[in-house]
Parts: C-alpha cells; structure tokens; sequence
C-alpha cells in the first residue's frame, strides 16, 4: 500500500512538473533545443515502439510504452535549468539528498548495516534511494572536477563526504560499481593522472571501512552467492534472448513471460 502511495505521488510530481514546464515553453520561460543526448533517447523511443508492436504479446507489450513518458523529464530539466538557474538546481537537488541520506542513516542507525534491512532513505526501495545518491554524487563530483567555483567546495565536500558514507553502510553493491566506473572515466577524461590515487583509495577503503562493508565488497567476485549466480543466469538467459530475437527484442514486458 505504502509503495502504490509512493508510486501515485511521484506520477502526480511528474504530471505537475510537465504541466509547469509547458507553462513555462508558453511563456518563453524554457526553450527546448536539440542536445546530443536526444539522439539516443530519441533512437531508444523508436525502437521500443517498434518492439512493441512486432511482441508475440501486443496487448502486454503495448500498454507498457507509457513507461517512455519518464524520458520526458530529460528535455524538462535541459530546457528549464539553464546556467542563470543551475546553481539553484545544484542546490535543490543538494538539499533533497541530504534529507533522504540523513533519513537513511537514521535508519541505519536503527537497524544496523544489515542485508535484510537496507536504508532506503526517503524512497519505497533501497536501490531506487542508491541510484538517487549515486546520481547526486556524480553530479557533485563534476561540479568538483570543472572547479570553477571554490566557495561551492564548503558544501560540497561536506555532502559527498555524508553521501560516500550512506552508500558505503547502505551494501549496495550496484551503486558502488556504478560510482567506481563513473569516477574512472572522469579521471581518465579530465584528469589522468588522478587515475594513479586509485589504488591508495582502495587500500584505505578497505582498512577503515567496517568488516560488513568490506565483506560485501568481496562478494561481487563470488559466484557461489545466490545474487551473483541470479545475475549470472539473468546475463545468460539475455543472451539467449538476443540471439532469438537480434533486431527488436521480446517486447516491453515480455521478459518475465519468457
């Protein structure tokens, strides 16, 4: 009941949001350019069109597509935060995790850091709460590597430093990697050399961080773990997917039919 809630509220933020966006286009408020990544979102939408009307389950399939509507939020935030706005959005988005890392740790203050009781913050799931602080992150650290603010590096610092522990209590794992990979094409895009303080991170990481931490981290490695071996079927079951249907897929919805 309380995750439908959760789900109806968000669609209704969705909904306003749009409306507030074409309020916006109306009055010259937003204008919406064309932006490289609209070739992929654009190239995504077709596509999935397409697989929906050739699934061996149209009516499962079809109805599905109005998952395609959350893309919108991309041309909404390109053509509404422009740079005037753009700090205003850091700090938006800012505040906003802050509240939900510090309801997650609150929360893993109560339950421990425990795999049966992960913190998913002020949202339904824990990794939809991982994803969300993954995503800040990222984007503080950006604001970190174009360094042409350093008052902004005050607040900045301090909530990467609050992030990085929620996350690293949190044992979600996918967030992790997602973090790991991200960081490592920034440095290797922007700064290199900051390439070669990745081993002492690790090392340091591995010495101050709790046992349950580190135990976690030495799991992605362990095929004999259940999740592991989940994630190894579902990559051979895609495969065998890919290979059946190479050119438009299964169709939306039609992975758990099969």
């Amino acid at each position: 009941m309380a995750v439908s809630l959760l789900i109806a509220a968000s669609n209704f933020v969705l909904g306003l949001g749009f409306l507030v966006w074409l309020a916006a286009l109306s009055r010259g408020q937003a204008k919406v350019g064309w932006h490289p990544i609209f070739f992929p979102i654009t190239g995504w939408v077709l596509w999935s069109v397409v697989s929906a009307v050739l699934s061996d389950n149209r009516p499962l399939s079809l109805p599905a597509l109005d998952n395609l509507l959350t893309l919108m939020m991309v041309p909404m935030v390109l053509s509404l935060v422009t740079p005037d706005r753009w700090i205003r959005f850091l700090a938006l988005i800012a505040v906003s995790s802050v509240i939900s890392s510090g309801v997650a740790l609150g929360q893993i203050v109560v339950f421990g850091v425990d795999l049966e009781h992960r913190a998913p913050g002020v949202f339904s799931h824990y990794m939809t709460f991982a994803g969300w602080t993954m995503a800040v992150v990222l984007i503080l650290v950006g604001e970190v590597l174009k360094g042409k603010e350093p008052r902004r590096l005050r607040w900045i610092i301090p909530i990467l430093g609050l992030h990085a522990l929620v996350l690293s209590v949190s044992l979600t794992r996918n967030a992790w990697v997602g973090i790991a990979v991200a960081l490592g094409l920034a440095a290797l895009l922007w700064r290199s050399r900051a390439l070669l303080v990745v081993p002492l991170l690790v090392v340091v990481a591995v010495a101050v961080l709790p046992s349950a931490v580190r135990d976690r981290v030495i799991s992605i490695t362990d095929l004999e773990q259940l999740a592991n071996r989940d994630r190894v079927a579902m990559i051979e079951a895609g495969t065998a997917m890919i290979t059946d249907h190479p050119w438009v897929g299964v169709g939306p919805e039609m992975v758990k039919e099969l």
